[in-house]
């Protein structure tokens, strides 16, 4: 096992146009690579916990394939409601526009009936002032 120690220095003096340095140009850095070539085996303590951490990372790993499978056929079962809702205000929009169109006939039928209804109304009264005003000559 080999580790490397990196090591960035900032310079203290500026550039060579006067400016201070940028402090991410490697140009005016210096890099140290120290390498030592010791190997250190890992304690019995630190296997034990890596293999713990592994035995947990797959339980948690096996849960969330679980979730994502349940939430998969859940997100399935919502769209088919969706789309089942969906046929049925479309049904529903469909018998709206036939029954205003049924009834839009009936509407202006009505409406002539009460026009008509108000304009022998106004007739009368007006015969019946007529024949106030001959009584009262």
């Amino acid at each position: 096992m080999m580790i490397f120690v990196l090591h960035l220095t900032k310079p203290t003096q500026s550039s060579e146009f006067g400016t201070p340095p940028y402090p991410f140009d490697l140009k005016h850095r210096t890099l140290q690579i120290l390498n030592t070539s010791e190997h250190i085996p890992p304690t019995h303590e630190q296997v034990m916990r890596i293999r713990e951490k592994i035995a947990r990372l797959g339980a948690s790993k096996l849960d969330l394939e679980q979730q994502i499978s349940r939430l998969r056929l859940e997100c399935e079962s919502l769209y088919k409601i969706n789309g089942e809702l969906q046929l049925q205000i479309d049904e529903l929009n469909e018998k709206k526009a036939e029954l205003e169109m049924r009834q839009s006939p009936v509407g202006n039928a009505q409406d002539d009936l009460r026009l008509r209804t108000k304009e022998r109304i106004s007739e009368l009264v007006k015969e019946i002032d007529d024949c106030i005003t001959l009584l009262n000559t």
